[in-house]
Formats: C-alpha cells, structure tokens, sequence
C-alpha cells in the first residue's frame, strides 16, 4: 500500500512525500519495487531528482534554508502567501551571493551540503524564537556497530538503502510547507 501511495503522490506532484513514503514501504519490505523507485526518483540529497544538476543544488540549499526558518516558527509552518514569498526572495538572494562567492562544480553531495548549512541568512523575526542557530547539527550514529554514519553507508534502520536516501534525506518543500516534518 505504502508503494501504491507513493506511486499516486508522485503523480500528484508531490515528488517528495512520494519518496518518503517509498522509503517507509521500503524498511517493510527490502525487496519489493519501492527499492527501485527509490533509486530512480532520488537524488544524491535524497530529495526527488530535478532536471539538471544545479536545480537539485537550488532545492538542496533552499531546503535547508526553509527548515532553518520554520524551526524558529512556534506554529512549525509558513503563515500566510505573503510571508512565503518574502522567505523566497531571501533565500534566492542567498542562492545567488552563494553561487557568486563559490565553484559547486567539483563538490561532492556532502561538501555542498556542509556550504550550503553555513550560510546563514537572516529573516525577519514577526515573534520570538524558540530555537537557535547555535545547535549542533545531528551526527548520524549506528550504536549496534559503534560508529559513525557516512551518508553512503546503509542506514541503521535496516531498510537496506543508504543514509542518504532514508533516515538522512532532506525534506522537500511541500514536506516543509506543509508542516510533514
């Protein structure tokens, strides 16, 4: 069913919520076809694959972007159409001062996402916010193996994919927006 259901959100346009699905039949069942949509439907972010490269990179860091403000939000969503378009141009303008100071070209998944997490941009505050940009980001662990994960490594949660395409992805913007996180 949890394939069936990814299989309908993809043909909905919600290409992400389909991958998140298709993950979750997939820890339930190792062999089946979500694996292969998976594999075929996710890019190196995890993240539902974009026509060019430079689009998954504008996804991946307008993500992270997105995640960094709604974390600061009580309500953990974007109010109104408004708001949402002003937190747009700021992150567009942070795309475009990136892409101006950096080469991506020669970067690996992980390189980008490490440059895409230190630019810091600063939205405006409508209340007070609960979480800070100080916390640490989550290193990813196997306990039962005692070491860390790299994103390539199989995940811990026995799906047989890897990290970065399950327990590790980053959420898509209709994942974000839609407070489906």
């Amino acid at each position: 069913m949890l394939y069936l259901l990814g299989c309908t959100l993809n043909k909905l346009g919600m290409r992400n919520c389909a991958l998140k699905s298709w993950s979750t039949a997939r820890r339930l069942y190792k062999n089946g076809f979500a694996s292969r949509c998976i594999l075929r439907y996710a890019n190196n972010y995890g993240m539902a694959k974009q026509e060019t490269s430079i689009e998954d990179d504008w996804k991946a860091f307008y993500s992270v972007q997105l995640y960094r403000y709604i974390r600061t939000k009580r309500t953990r969503r974007v109010g109104t159409e408004a708001e949402r378009d002003m937190i747009v141009d700021l992150i567009s303008d942070g795309w475009r001062s990136l892409l101006a100071r950096y080469r991506l070209a020669g970067l690996t998944s992980e390189e980008k996402m490490a440059l895409f997490r230190s630019v810091r941009i600063i939205f405006p505050a409508f209340h007070f916010s609960e979480a800070t940009d100080d916390e640490p980001a989550t290193i990813p662990v196997d306990f039962g193996r005692k070491r860390r994960i790299g994103v390539d490594d199989h995940c811990f949660c026995g799906s047989g994919l890897p990290y970065k395409l399950c327990c590790g992805r980053i959420p898509g913007e209709e994942e974000l927006l839609s407070g489906i996180i």
